[in-house]
C-alpha cells in the first residue's frame, strides 16, 4: 500500500504539470512538451537505472536500494511506455524488481548468495548496463547524446524484448 502511495506522489503532479502544460497550444507546442515530459522521465529512469548499475558487488543492502530505485523506475516507465505506445520498460521494471526481490528473499532465508545467484545479479547488471545503450538507440534521434532530442515515434523494441525475454525466464528459474 505504501508503494502506491508513493506512485501517486510521483505520478500525479507529473500528470498535472503535462496536462497544465498542454492546454491551450497548438500540435508543435503539444509535440515539444510532450517530448519534454518524455525527455524528463528518461533522464530519471536511466539515473535510477545507472544507481543500480553501480552496485557491481551483490550484497544485502544494495538489493534493498535497488527494489526503491526499481519501484522509481515503474513509475517513470509508464510515462514513458505510453507516450511512446510501446509497452516495454515498465514490464521490464517488474522483472527486474522480481528477480532482485527474489534474490533478496533467498538471501533473507540462508543468510548467504550462492554461485548461481552472484551470476544472476552480474546478468542483471549487464542487461541494465545493455538496456542503456539500446534506449539511446532508440527514444533519441539519430547523433542525439542522451538527454538530447527525443523520439515519441518508437518503431523498434526488438532489443528490448529480448531483454524481457530474458529476465522473464531469469525470474522464473529462480522461483524454482
Amino acid at each position: 500500500m505504501k508503494n502506491i502511495y508513493g506512485y501517486l506522489i510521483i505520478a500525479f503532479p507529473l500528470l498535472l504539470i503535462g496536462a497544465w502544460l498542454m492546454t491551450g497550444m497548438d500540435g508543435k507546442d503539444y509535440q515539444m512538451r510532450l517530448e519534454n515530459i518524455v525527455g524528463h522521465s528518461l533522464y530519471n529512469y536511466w539515473n535510477l537505472s545507472e544507481e543500480i548499475i553501480q552496485q557491481k558487488e551483490l550484497k544485502g543492502e544494495a538489493l534493498t536500494d535497488a527494489i526503491g530505485h526499481l519501484n522509481d523506475m515503474v513509475i517513470h516507465a509508464n510515462v514513458i511506455d505510453n507516450a511512446t505506445s510501446q509497452e516495454i520498460l515498465e514490464p521490464i521494471a517488474h522483472q527486474l524488481i522480481a528477480i532482485i526481490s527474489g534474490l533478496k528473499e533467498k538471501h533473507g532465508q540462508t543468510g548467504e548468495f550462492t554461485k548461481e545467484d552472484k551470476h544472476l545479479y552480474q546478468q542483471v547488471i549487464a542487461d541494465m548496463e545493455a538496456m542503456q545503450e539500446i534506449m539511446l538507440k532508440i527514444f533519441y534521434k539519430p547523433n542525439s547524446k542522451k538527454g538530447g532530442e527525443v523520439l515519441i515515434e518508437v518503431k523498434d523494441v526488438s532489443e528490448l524484448s529480448t531483454i524481457h525475454d530474458r529476465l522473464v525466464e531469469s525470474s522464473a528459474m529462480l522461483a524454482k
